[in-house]
């Protein structure tokens, strides 16, 4: 991906897609670190760490991550919001229709797709804006799990 041109990296160790196993703290650390590290080593290219747990998070920072990507919003891991309000990495902010790591395949019905996700990010924002953290590090991922009907 370096050689290819890719602008930045983004690793994790635990599937969200539906079906999904959850993966122990200890295996997503064994998984993440070392290709984290590995990375690091050979490139300056910018580290995206793809995780919801709050030690994942501050092991890959301490590393060298440059940003955290966080599926549920930071609402998995308590101490998600007090690890990234110590450092100065941004922080993606996605839309999950879950409130867990697995992604269901079933499909949800909106009234307005738009607005709903659009009031979900806004809340989050918020709240974790009130947690300490800087708004000019949040990135906005509309995307993960918003299924929606054709029907």
């Amino acid at each position: 991906m370096i050689d290819q041109g890719a602008d930045i990296i983004d690793i994790g160790g635990e599937s969200t897609g539906p079906g999904s196993q959850d993966v122990t703290l200890q295996d997503e650390l064994d998984r993440v670190i070392p290709v984290l590290k590995a990375v690091r080593k050979r490139s300056d290219v910018w580290i995206s760490v793809d995780t919801y747990k709050a030690e994942v998070a501050k092991q890959a920072i301490a590393e060298g991550a440059d940003m955290v990507n966080d599926v549920l919003a930071l609402r998995g891991d308590i101490k998600m919001s007090a690890v990234l309000a110590e450092s100065e990495v941004p922080i993606v902010i996605m839309y999950s229709k879950d409130t867990s790591g697995r992604t269901t395949g079933e499909s949800k019905e909106y009234e307005d797709v738009v607005e709903y996700i659009k009031g979900f990010l806004e809340e989050r924002i918020k709240t974790v804006h009130s947690d300490g953290i800087a708004r000019d590090r949040f990135i906005i991922d509309p995307g993960q799990g918003a299924f929606i009907s054709a029907d």
